[in-house]
């Protein structure tokens, strides 16, 4: 599937923040778990930066770039505070990627996996609007960028993004 998405969006030639798998071991220890080896895919190919087509985008993080093992930390405290109003919505939950669509400050919204109380089973969600989906992060990018969701959802692009290369 990694193949396929590559044809509709090639990745940049000189990608950033893309890691290795000995860093790929060090990210699990650090997390706790280890997260399906399609993040590993996306960021070792892709690195840092985000699929976009006009005012549309979608990032996914990728976890070789310095700010991820911080995002982390400060989501999971966050998530965790939550989960005391919200359990169903924030337990168990690793943000791992954002979205948006209009000018700078327009909507957006996350990507969340919602995991099993070991972390060893992973569905996806959406926050804007709500949604759930059962299958791996690299069928739901081929799924979003060829108009396969089966949802109504802004991240539905009219044509395949270009991936945009970031420093952060």
């Amino acid at each position: 599937m990694l193949d396929e998405l590559i044809q509709i969006v090639p990745p940049p030639d000189q990608p950033i923040h893309v890691g290795s798998g000995d860093e790929w071991q060090e990210v699990c220890e650090a997390l706790g778990f280890e997260p399906p080896q399609d993040l590993y895919l996306l960021s070792h190919h892709y690195g840092s930066g985000r699929f976009c087509r006009g005012k549309q985008w979608l990032e996914i993080h990728s976890v070789f770039a310095p700010r991820y093992l911080p995002l982390f930390r400060f989501n999971e405290l966050v998530f965790r505070q939550e989960a005391a109003t919200s359990p169903d919505l924030y337990q168990d939950i690793v943000e791992i990627g954002n979205y948006g669509w209009g000018d700078e400050g327009g909507s957006g919204g996350r990507l969340f996996w919602k995991m099993n109380g070991d972390r060893t089973r992973f569905e996806l969600a959406l926050t804007r609007p709500q949604a759930m989906f059962s299958m791996d992060l690299i069928t739901f990018l081929m799924n979003a960028f060829t108009h396969k969701l089966e949802i109504e959802s802004p991240i539905h692009f009219v044509k395949p993004p270009a991936f945009e290369p970031n420093t952060k």
